[in-house]
């Protein structure tokens, strides 16, 4: 209804800017200043009524956007031009030859003042439909800070929260200078295992290494953030320092299984694998990434630590984790993302946020914003936000159905009905392309934790048995209740045996089966592998990959 009325006041005040100019034109006795008069009038008309027109076509045509205004503001635009000229035809018309214009009689103040009503009609019009929209902001704002709470780690005791054990070891970490150097073991991709500087940096924080143990232990993490007013302002400090206390675990775990450690090894493994949960504990994006990233820092080492272990009963003493705690971490990070994106939409409508500044924050850059000058921002919250705010929700609650089974169900026609949501969203569409790669990630990470943790009762099979399984289905039951599903296809993980290793494998991304060949990020093909060797590696510790190093 509101947007039926701002079409018929605009209409209004296109017939009668364009008839009360025609009149004062009509009463000038110079003709060519009275044409050039009334041509301005018209052109100033024509370029701001166009100009709505332009930007609609942009969105429809450039932006690619389903639900915009063009056919709004293209027939606004038409009938706004053919009843100027309408009124121009009538204007120029004289009752008899030689008397004045038929316009020279109009009331021109009298239309002056009918304009300028009609104008502030309009614009109690548009400021009314305003005002709804910063009241429904405002709504989304106490909506986004009930969903955060509602999947936030739960607020305990100090005594009870890891948090507190975490911040003790990050303080130590940070008072030591010389683990970021170039030179420290801690940064380097092949440091030697054996060697006295790795022993020493060790022994150096013996104690921030039993904090981390003490803290991976507990079962709640809660740092301290404001989970009830999200903002996407939120600063994350601890998952830097949570990165290198991974970093500090692996180096701890490799050292020790090369110097025939199995138990200290067993147990640094075991405790990296819960600094993961402990990172994707917050419901948050970046925080979900940093875990996988951390998880699959934990996998390769678990690869270098297995064959050193030489009885079952102590691969019994790894926990890294069902591969199903993945994807609940997944869903309660979309979730906590949807709160993050109606307090966006919230803090644009509020002024506290512009366009500009959200899309800098998603590339690091800044600029001017040009949807920050008050009359255009006003549009978009009127014009653009409702529909964006309906598109940016019914696409994340496609992302989180997506997160509830096989990447593979989300192909070909689920993920079309997804992006045909987005489309209808001017800011959906900036966001979208982040959630689907945080999508693919999450569900890489699955993957290469179903593979390590079928790698487990795979070699714990090998050592009972003295050889790898002829096929993933003689691990059920003793070993695994069920083989774990490929969420790249919705079947279970594949084997292959080759002399001494075994790799168990997902087709990964490419949807492909490679035969276990290791996935190539740079071409996008190939399976994601967990390898086991029968036979222990090298004591240099391999190169971390790029994932488990961001």
């Amino acid at each position: 209804m509101s947007y039926g009325l701002l079409w018929v006041e605009g209409l209004a005040i296109a017939w009668l800017w364009v008839a009360m100019w025609a009149a004062v034109a009509a009463r000038l006795r110079r003709r060519r200043r009275a044409g050039v008069l009334l041509f301005l009038a018209v052109a100033a008309m024509v370029l701001f009524f166009g100009s709505f027109v332009a930007v609609s076509a942009q969105l429809k045509f450039g932006a690619g956007l389903e639900e915009n205004w063009f056919a709004y503001c293209l027939s606004l635009f038409i009938a706004c031009l053919i009843g100027a000229i309408v009124i121009l035809v009538r204007a120029a018309r004289r009752p008899d030859p030689g008397m004045p214009r038929a316009a020279a009689s109009w009331p021109a103040g009298r239309l002056a003042l009918g304009l300028a009503a009609v104008i502030a009609i309009d614009t109690m019009t548009l400021w009314n439909m305003d005002l709804a929209v910063r009241a429904e902001a405002a709504n989304l704002r106490t909506e986004a800070g009930a969903l955060l709470l509602s999947v936030a780690p739960p607020q305990v005791e100090d005594d009870r929260n890891a948090a507190v054990l975490y911040e003790k070891a990050f303080a130590r970490m940070q008072a030591d200078k010389t683990l970021s150097d170039a030179g420290s073991p801690l940064e380097a991709d092949r440091p030697d295992l054996r060697g006295p500087s790795v022993a020493q940096l060790l022994a150096r924080h013996a104690a921030t290494l039993r904090l981390l143990r003490e803290a991976t232990a507990m079962p709640v993490c809660r740092f301290e953030h404001d989970y009830a007013r999200p903002s996407i302002t939120m600063l994350l400090p601890e998952l830097s320092r949570i990165r290198s206390a991974g970093r500090l675990l692996s180096l701890d775990a490799r050292h020790a299984s090369a110097t025939g450690d199995s138990g200290t090894a067993i147990a640094e493994v075991n405790a990296l694998f819960r600094l993961a949960r402990a990172a994707g504990s917050e419901p948050i994006i970046v925080s979900q990434l940093v875990g996988i990233a951390l998880d699959g820092l934990g996998i390769e080492v678990l690869e270098d630590v297995l064959p050193h272990v030489r009885q079952s009963g102590e691969l019994g003493e790894l926990h890294i984790g069902d591969p199903a705690s993945v994807a609940r971490s997944t869903r309660r990070s979309l979730q906590g993302e949807e709160a993050f994106g109606l307090s966006v939409f919230s803090d644009l409508a509020a002024g506290r946020l512009t366009v500009q500044q959200l899309v800098g924050s998603m590339e690091g850059q800044a600029g001017a914003d040009v949807a920050a000058l008050p009359p255009l921002s006003l549009l978009m919250r009127v014009f653009v936000m409702p529909s964006d705010v309906r598109a940016y929700q019914q696409y994340i609650e496609s992302c989180q159905a997506k997160a509830e089974g096989p990447f593979v169900r989300t192909t070909d026609q689920d993920r079309e009905a997804a992006r045909s949501a987005a489309g209808h969203g001017l800011l959906t569409t900036i966001i979208m392309p982040a959630l689907d790669r945080f999508l693919l990630q999450a569900a890489e990470g699955q993957a290469l934790h179903a593979a390590a943790w079928t790698g487990l009762a795979a070699d714990r099979y090998r050592l009972d048995h003295g050889s790898f399984p002829a096929s993933l289905d003689a691990l059920v039951p003793q070993y695994l209740d069920d083989v774990p599903i490929d969420p790249f296809d919705g079947g279970p993980l594949k084997l292959s045996v080759r002399g001494d290793e075994c790799l168990i494998y997902s087709i990964g991304p490419d949807r492909k089966d490679d035969g276990g060949a290791p996935f190539d990020h740079q071409k996008k093909t190939g399976d994601l592998v967990f390898t086991i060797r029968s036979s222990a590696a090298p004591v240099s510790a391999p190169s971390t990959s790029p994932a488990s190093r961001q």
